[in-house]
């Protein structure tokens, strides 16, 4: 992601969050399924949205893929980000405590 952004990394920055959004809406904490067909459809437009892009390097012998996932990244950390913003207003704390708050949430 060190390339310079351009509009149009942020306009599908955009449309990445909308499709993970779908993807975590599409989820049902009942069936108890981390990832199911609805989130899988949802997270399947991300290729072709190009927020994932899949590049085969036919130039070396074996044919090397690259996997280019800065869109994705930028798209998750818009949602991540807002998300965030909103909690730490919500609760009347910093956007750090949230952060340490989700990051001790997913420790062993």
């Amino acid at each position: 992601m060190d390339e310079i952004e351009t509009d149009e990394d942020r306009a599908r920055a955009r449309l990445t969050a909308q499709v993970i959004l779908d993807g975590v809406g599409a989820a049902d904490p009942a069936d108890g399924a981390l990832i199911n067909d609805a989130m899988q459809s949802a997270f399947g437009r991300l290729v072709e949205i190009g927020a994932i892009e899949i590049v085969l390097d036919e130039e070396e012998a074996e044919g090397e893929i690259q996997l280019d996932v800065a869109p994705l990244l930028r798209g998750l950390t818009l949602v991540v980000g807002y998300l965030a913003d909103e909690l730490a207003r919500a609760e009347g704390v910093s956007r750090d405590e949230i952060i340490a708050d989700v990051r001790e949430a997913f420790t062993d």
